[in-house]
C-alpha cells in the first residue's frame, strides 16, 4: 500500500477512536484535548454527535432484534420435542 493510503487509514483509526471516547461517559484519558480551541471542539462535536449516534444505534438494534428473530425462528422448531410447548413461548417474537 501506498504510505499515503495507510497515513489516511491511520487517521480515520485514531478520529473514530476520538469520537468513542467522547461519546462514552468515561474515556480513558488518554486522549484529551489540551488547548481552550480544542476543548470547545469537543464540546461542539460531541453536541453534534451524540444526536447523530442515537439513528446509528437504532438501526444496529433492529439489525439485531431481527437477527435474534431468525435464529430463534430456525432454532426452536428443533428444540420443541426436548422441552415441550413452554420453550417455544418462553420467547416468543409474535
Amino acid at each position: 500500500m501506498d504510505s499515503i493510503v495507510l497515513c489516511i487509514i491511520f487517521l480515520i483509526f485514531m478520529m473514530n477512536f476520538f469520537l468513542f471516547l467522547s461519546m462514552i461517559k468515561s474515556g480513558f484519558g488518554n486522549v484529551t484535548p489540551k488547548t481552550d480551541h480544542g476543548k470547545v471542539a469537543t464540546i461542539l462535536y460531541t453536541i453534534i454527535g451524540i444526536p447523530l449516534m442515537i439513528p446509528y444505534l437504532s438501526v444496529i438494534g433492529k439489525l439485531l432484534a431481527n437477527l435474534f428473530k431468525t435464529i430463534h425462528g430456525k432454532i426452536c422448531p428443533y428444540l420443541y420435542p426436548y422441552f415441550g410447548e413452554s420453550f417455544l413461548t418462553l420467547f416468543s417474537t409474535s
